[in-house]
């Protein structure tokens, strides 16, 4: 019997050349975790160079972003503040267009990199725009929604004036709407924030999706969900990238 086929929705992956604390400022010189890390160690620990009748064949992969290093935004251009997402999207740039090889680039089916969804609609389209010609337009295809880490805001009212902000909800709400279909990762955790950051969520969800047609709403992923939130608190759709 043939190993099922899957789509793995959910991977990170870095170079060498960001494989440090400042690439990634949640690294620590000799963690694990810092070296480098692209398809070629990702299909050898999937066993898929491997005749392994009993290991899934992948089919594809998500790449969601990594946290990179992010400079103060103060008086500072754009391109000079946000460097480190720049350089992530150069390097998945440099997959797509086969700078390691045809399998690597077959295999990366979709994009979910960092957006500044925190700093108003102006900065946002600013971005997209400064990441569309970055991506140049066979990885731009490519890219199927934004991730941003809130679970690190861990006092709660910081977190809600965030989150509730006029600002905030207006990003949101543009990535629906002329031509764009993306998706929002959110990026909250239960187990170090707390139930309150994904409540509050759930109320961010329903503002972005008030007065919207069901097939015009915004997709909202979470990785997990908990079990103790109340059934009628999920207008959450549940978002199925396997379908890339």
């Amino acid at each position: 019997m043939a190993p099922p086929t899957i789509i793995d929705s959910h991977i990170h992956l870095w170079p060498a050349s960001a494989a440090n604390p400042a690439g990634h400022g949640w690294m620590n010189e000799g963690d694990m975790l810092t070296k480098e890390h692209v398809l070629s160690d990702y299909c050898k620990a999937a066993k898929q160079d491997a005749k392994d009748e009993s290991s899934p064949k992948v089919r594809g992969v998500v790449y969601v972003e990594t946290d990179r290093r992010l400079e103060e935004t103060t008086g500072r251009a754009l391109h000079e503040w946000a460097h480190q997402p720049t350089e992530e999207i150069k390097f998945l740039r440099s997959i797509v267009e086969k700078q390691h090889g045809e399998r690597d680039a077959d295999l990366l089916l979709g994009l979910v990199p960092w957006a500044p969804v925190n700093q108003g609609v102006d900065v946002f389209e600013d971005w997209l725009k400064h990441a569309e010609q970055t991506a140049g337009p066979e990885t731009w295809s490519r890219i199927k929604g934004f991730r941003f880490l809130l679970q690190a805001i861990t006092d709660q009212n910081v977190f809600e004036s965030l989150v509730f902000s006029e600002g905030f909800i207006s990003v949101l709400k543009s990535f629906r709407g002329k031509g764009r279909n993306l998706s929002f990762d959110v990026g909250v955790d239960q187990h170090s924030g707390g139930v309150w950051q994904l409540e509050a969520l759930v109320k961010v969800i329903e503002r972005v999706h008030a007065g919207v047609e069901e097939d015009e709403k915004v997709i909202f992923i979470l990785s997990e969900f908990p079990s103790n939130l109340p059934t009628s608190k999920r207008p959450i759709q549940e978002a199925d990238k396997s379908s890339l």
